[in-house]
C-alpha cells in the first residue's frame, strides 16, 4: 500500500463522509457557475497541480508553516496528524506481529516510530500537500457562506463528531472511553481532542464541498467504459501460475552426519504415510510437521500458503513445487539441496491465467470512479490555487524537527483560532 493511501486510511480524512449531507446546498443556493465539468478535467495529471506548486512563495518562518488563503498551517495542525498516523501504524504493526514478538511494541519503540515519522521528509511533504488542497477546497466554501450559516454548519458537524466520529475514534486509537483518549492526545500525540474535532470540521466540509462541486453524475462508468479499462489494463488481471503447499525440513547443521538427517527425513514421510492410511488425511503432515521438521513453519504445520515460481530460493524445491509429475496431495520424494533435507506436499495448484471480466466489474467501477473524481479534483484544485494565494515556509528536515518539539501550544491562527 502507497504512503498516500496508508495515510487517507490512518488521518480523519476518510471518516467524516457521513457528515456529508450537512454540506448539502442550503436553501437558495445555486450550483457553481465554475464548476468543473468531465471534459476539461478527464486528462488531468492527478498529483498536485503546477499552479499550486508554482504559487508558493518559500521564505523562513518561526512559528507557523504557511498560509492557504484567509487559513494559516500552524505547526501543531501538521505535527498532530504526523504523530496521530505514527501512533495508528505502531498499532497496526503491533496487532499483526507474532505473539512472541508483541512486547517489543513498548512505549519506547513507539516514541522511536514517532521521531522516524516526524524527520522523515516523505511523510511530512505528502500531509502537508494533503493539507494544502483541503485548505483550498476549505476556503472555497467558507467565502461563500455568511457567518450565521458557517455557526449553523459547526454545530451540526460538532454533533456528528460526537455521535458519530467520536465512537469510531475510539475503537480506532483503542480506547475504553473519552477520558482515555484525551489522556492520549495530550500524553502521547502532545495535541488534544479539540485539535482533532478542529481538522475534522475542516476534513468534512473539504470533502463535502469537493463532492458537492464535482458531482457523481460524471463519474459512473458505462459497460462500454469498464471493458475498455480491462482491454487496456489486462496485465494487472494476470493471475500467476503458483502453488499452496506444505514442506518439513530437516537442516544438515542439526546433525552429525548427513546419514543421521536422511533417516530423520525419511522417518518424518513414513510416518505421514501411516497416519495416512489411517484416515487422518488432511492432518498428517501438519502434526509431523509441527514436532519434527526444524524450519520456521513447522509451528504452522508446514503451511508456506500461495507461492509463484521462482520465489523459494532452492532451485531444487522450486523446481519440484511446479513439476508437472507431483500431483496435488502426494508427497515429494526426498530433496536435497546444500543446507537439508525436505519433503513438499502441493495443495493447491492455480495455472497461469486472466481473471475474467465479469469477477471484476465492481472492482473496475471502483478504480475508473475514483480516477475520474481524483482527476476533476485536481482541476478544481488548479483553479483555487490561482484564487487563493498559497505561502509556505521553507524549513529543513533538521529544523522542522526541533522546531516541533518546541512548537508553542499557545500559537493562533489567523482567523483568531485558539
Amino acid at each position: 500500500m502507497s504512503l498516500r493511501s496508508r495515510f487517507r486510511t490512518a488521518s480523519i480524512a476518510g471518516l467524516a463522509l457521513w457528515a456529508l449531507g450537512a454540506l448539502s446546498p442550503l436553501a437558495g443556493d445555486e450550483p457553481r457557475s465554475d464548476k468543473v465539468s468531465m471534459a476539461d478535467g478527464a486528462a488531468y495529471d492527478m498529483k498536485m497541480s503546477p499552479s499550486v506548486i508554482s504559487s508558493r512563495i518559500y521564505y523562513e518562518g518561526s512559528d507557523t508553516l504557511g498560509r492557504v488563503g484567509n487559513e494559516t498551517i500552524l505547526k501543531r495542525d501538521i505535527l498532530h496528524q504526523i504523530r496521530k498516523f505514527a501512533y495508528l501504524e505502531f498499532l497496526n504493526q503491533k496487532e499483526h506481529a507474532p505473539e512472541e514478538e508483541k512486547e517489543k511494541f513498548n512505549d519506547s519503540m513507539r516514541d522511536a516510530m514517532m521521531r522516524e515519522f516526524l524527520a522523515s521528509d516523505q511523510i511530512y511533504t505528502q500531509i502537508l500537500k494533503d493539507y494544502i488542497c483541503e485548505l483550498l477546497f476549505y476556503n472555497d466554501y467558507v467565502v461563500s457562506r455568511s457567518k450565521s450559516e458557517l455557526e449553523e454548519q459547526q454545530k451540526m458537524l460538532n454533533r456528528s463528531f460526537d455521535t458519530e466520529y467520536l465512537p469510531h475514534l475510539l475503537e480506532q486509537m483503542h480506547c475504553e472511553n473519552q477520558d482515555e483518549l484525551e489522556e492520549l492526545f495530550k500524553e502521547t500525540l502532545d495535541s488534544s481532542l479539540d485539535e482533532e474535532r478542529h481538522l475534522f470540521f475542516q476534513q468534512t466540509i473539504s470533502n463535502g464541498w469537493v463532492t458537492y462541486n464535482l458531482g457523481t453524475d460524471q463519474w459512473e462508468p458505462t459497460s462500454h467504459d469498464l471493458r475498455r479499462y480491462y482491454e487496456r489494463h489486462r496485465d494487472e488481471f494476470k493471475k500467476p501460475e503458483q502453488v499452496r503447499w506444505q514442506k518439513m525440513t530437516v537442516f544438515f547443521a542439526n546433525h552429525p552426519t548427513k546419514q543421521e538427517a536422511y533417516e530423520k527425513i525419511a522417518y518424518m514421510g513414513n510416518a505421514v504415510q501411516t497416519a495416512r492410511k489411517s484416515g487422518d488425511q488432511n492432518e498428517a503432515f501438519a502434526k509431523v510437521a509441527r514436532t519434527d521438521s526444524e524450519d520456521i513453519f513447522a509451528s504452522k504445520g508446514g503451511e508456506c500458503g500461495w507461492t509463484q515460481r521462482g520465489e523459494v530460493t532452492s532451485e531444487v524445491i522450486d523446481a519440484a513445487l511446479f513439476s508437472p509429475d507431483l500431483p496435488v496431495g502426494a508427497l515429494s520424494r526426498i530433496l536435497e539441496d546444500d543446507r537439508g533435507l525436505t519433503i513438499i506436499c502441493v495443495l493447491e495448484r492455480q495455472k497461469e491465467g486472466w481473471t475474467p471480466f465479469y469477477e471484476v466489474q465492481e472492482e473496475l467501477t471502483k478504480r475508473i470512479k475514483e480516477e475520474r473524481r481524483s482527476s476533476l479534483k485536481a482541476k478544481f484544485e488548479a483553479k483555487l490555487a490561482e484564487r487563493f494565494a498559497v505561502q509556505i515556509y521553507k524549513i529543513s528536515s533538521e529544523e522542522r524537527k526541533m522546531q516541533f518539539e518546541a512548537v508553542s501550544r499557545n500559537a493562533v491562527s489567523a482567523t483568531g483560532r485558539e
